[in-house]
């Protein structure tokens, strides 16, 4: 008989020490009784009692120390036995029981918690694995005796009552030291353990010994059937082996993720809570990296309905429903995650309204794939939030499966801003037909959203701006930079629209879209500003650029420019006039056949009817034309309708032409008429080409003296009568002398 780690090892090897003879049943009970002890091989798992010998009639089992009755064909007529065998050789095991200066190793926790060995309180003691040696559950810890809780990680009783305090400090601490990780039974009891030594006592924070939680890559999987709440925890990190784990097969076959959702009902997988009523509960300096998370058995299936108990959030910041604290977050980093199939992957908010202070947090390198309602779902108001290097496929494809409840709105994204700030940057994602978002990649409920940086193959909008916060009266613009929304496939049937704007002050710039942007109604007159490409037959839509005029856009698909201000009161029709888009600035393109060039500038009054002026360019002669009270509404005709009633002045120069204008009075403001039709008012004659620089006055022409007199009207004026040859200036009155003989 030997003595090994505490596991007593007894071989019988011939006729006088218990030799069973070839394939004997060995029987081994607790001394005096007919009660069967439990065995164990040399790794610690259980074995059979009875056991059976080898060929050779040997047998090995490890058991506790003690004297127990050992039978070889129990119950047969060829039964023998050795009673009250001791099992341990007590007096080397005394001196090394007794001696705190040596410590006592165990290959399991089952074998040391199953000992009947008396360790004086201060003896340290090993244990080789948690299950089985060298399953990464391995720890060592002090004997103490007083009350305590067993909770299969921290503190473990033994059989005489006292206890082992584990030893939890160190670099970072293993979920695997609390016999997490086997996949079969319910692990979210082992996680909260961990995560509550993590916070400490209330109020005080007293008894807090880890700051650095680990959850390596088990042998099969961590199965979670409750929330795994952090809460009160200031300055902590988990980390995984990275989020390198996951579900490889085709429809879920082969179920890889490192922590899986086995919940009943849905419910988050962590919530990081921060409840500001209790002074140790506000969370600070929390960081989450290197997992992998899913939150559902097997992959989601995009074509059906999403089961009702898949994980309502990977990563939960803020409260549940029913919960109604304030709560409170600072400084915290989701690195490097990967997290699917849950309802949202990282969701944030408060679902009862109470105030909520999130900031800053940094999501990083994470993959967002097949959450049926968002990937990421923000919906704190006092938050700053980044988004950065973020991949996200396939989110919110399920979104109208769930009504809008005290979570979200029914909408399908892949981020979902509900309030708050978010920047979003370096940001890729993808997604077609059935595994797309059911309303927009990134959709701005409201707060604040930029994007800086993006590469978008995800098929619909890329971007829907429904409102934005206000402060102070001003709503707070979207910056919107370096995006490509553009993928092979896409066409006029499944992305007819890139970006939906509603924002005054929102800018575009530097970017690329397959789809139209929509500048819709709302904008009042205040500007988007633009410098965007579009794939061919795609540009500015909505009534933000016809009735709204809120678009400057410096380049385009057509290498065009457009500055469209407004101003006017809500409701106003501030619709351009004319067939030719007015433009501030130029890039000297005009259609086919078109006899004058597009407008450069349409200046228009702020009230319907009111006038305005029309500038543009004549195309083929180089003539810069000015309609007043007016727009060119026929461009081959040379045809103008007045603006309102009154005068319409038609003002000429350069070109073939010095100066001239030309005048026609509207009865109606709105029956066109032709520039042939007008009459000369005033024109300045300059000799074409070299000659240039010769010019002579024409004045206006006309068969008699005009017919309305008032007073002194016409006093000092001069018409050229084209019935008498002859230039006549009035000298008061309705006296008009001639000037020439």
């Amino acid at each position: 008989m030997v003595t090994y780690n505490n596991s007593i090892v007894i071989q019988f090897d011939n006729a006088e020490t218990g030799n069973a003879g070839s394939g004997k049943p060995v029987t081994v009970f607790e001394e005096g009784t007919t009660i069967k002890v439990d065995l164990f091989d040399a790794d610690g798992l259980p074995i059979g009692n009875p056991t059976q010998a080898d060929d050779a009639g040997n047998y090995t089992f490890d058991v506790a120390a003690g004297n127990y009755d050992i039978y070889i064909d129990y119950g047969l007529p060829t039964q023998t036995s050795m009673l009250n065998e001791q099992i341990g050789d007590t007096t080397v095991s005394l001196q090394l029981i007794n001696d705190l200066s040596q410590a006592y190793t165990f290959k399991t926790v089952a074998l040391m918690q199953s000992s009947l060995i008396n360790f004086p309180v201060g003896k340290k003691i090993f244990w080789q694995g948690y299950y089985t040696e060298s399953d990464g559950g391995s720890n060592w810890g002090i004997v103490k005796s007083g009350a305590h809780t067993d909770d299969g990680g921290s503190e473990f009783t033994l059989s005489n009552g006292d206890y082992v305090k584990a030893n939890l400090q160190g670099e970072s601490v293993s979920i695997l030291k609390f016999g997490a990780g086997l996949g079969i039974d319910d692990d979210s009891p082992k996680f909260q353990r961990v995560f509550d030594l993590a916070k400490g006592d209330d109020v005080t924070s007293a008894g807090r010994s880890i700051f650095n939680i680990y959850i390596p890559n088990p042998s099969n999987f961590y199965r979670i059937e409750n929330t795994i709440v952090i809460d009160g925890t200031h300055g902590i990190k988990v980390h995984g082996d990275g989020a390198l784990k996951q579900r490889t097969g085709a429809g879920g076959t082969a179920e890889e993720a490192c922590i899986r959702w086995y919940g009943a009902s849905s419910l988050p997988i962590f919530q990081i809570r921060g409840q500001t009523q209790t002074l140790s509960n506000p969370n600070f300096l929390i960081k989450i990296q290197d997992l992998t998370i899913s939150g559902y058995e097997v992959f989601l299936d995009e074509t059906a309905a999403p089961p009702s108990n898949i994980a309502l959030s990977g990563i939960h910041i803020g409260e549940l429903d029913g919960q109604t604290d304030n709560t409170l977050l600072r400084q915290c980093k989701l690195e490097n995650l990967q997290i699917t199939d849950c309802r949202f992957g990282v969701w944030s908010g408060s679902p009862s309204g109470a105030n909520t202070d999130h900031a800053k947090i940094v999501m990083e390198y994470l993959f967002l794939r097949r959450n049926a309602q968002a990937g990421v779902s923000w919906g704190t108001g006092n938050s700053v939030a980044e988004l950065s290097n973020c991949f996200a496929s396939g989110n919110g494809w399920g979104a109208d499966h769930y009504p809008a409840d005290n979570y979200s709105e029914e909408i399908g994204a892949n981020v979902y801003v509900k309030s708050g700030y978010m920047d979003v940057t370096s940001y890729t994602s993808t997604g077609k037909g059935d595994d797309k978002p059911i309303d927009a990649d990134i959709y701005q409920a409201n707060g604040r959203v930029s994007v800086y940086g993006a590469w978008s193959d995800t098929h619909g909008l890329f971007f829907k701006q429904v409102a934005a916060t206000i402060s102070d009266g001003a709503p707070q613009p979207s910056a919107l930079s370096g995006i490509r929304h553009f993928e092979g496939s896409m066409d006029d049937t499944n992305t007819p629209v890139s970006m939906e704007v509603r924002v005054r002050g929102t800018t575009i710039n530097s970017s690329m879209f397959h789809g139209d942007i929509e500048l819709i109604s709302g904008l009042s007159g205040a500007p988007i500003s633009s410098g965007v490409n579009f794939s061919t037959g795609h540009g500015f839509t909505g009534s933000g650029v016809g009735a709204q005029r809120s678009l400057i856009n410096l380049g385009n698909s057509g290498n065009e420019a457009q500055i469209l201000t407004g101003g006017a009161d809500a409701g106003v029709d501030l619709t351009y006039k004319g067939v030719l888009n007015p433009q501030y600035l130029q890039m000297g393109v005009h259609s086919a056949g078109e006899t004058q060039s597009r407008a450069i500038r349409q200046v228009l009054g702020g009230a319907s009817g009111d006038s305005g002026l029309t500038e543009f360019v004549n195309a083929g002669n180089g003539e810069h034309i000015y309609i007043i009270n007016g727009y060119l509404s026929n461009t081959v005709g040379f045809e103008i309708t007045p603006l309102a009633i009154g005068q319409v002045f038609y003002i000429v120069q350069g070109g073939n032409s010095g100066l001239k204008i030309l005048q026609q009075y509207s009865s109606n403001g709105s029956t066109p008429f032709t520039v042939g039709s007008m009459k000369n008012v005033f024109e300045v004659q300059s000799a074409p080409g070299a000659s240039g620089g010769q010019v002579a006055i024409k004045y206006p022409q006309a068969g008699s003296d005009p017919a309305y007199t008032s007073g002194d009207f016409w006093e000092g004026c001069v018409y050229y009568n084209t019935t008498t040859n002859k230039l006549r200036l009035n000298t008061g009155a309705s006296t008009w002398a001639d000037l020439n003989p």
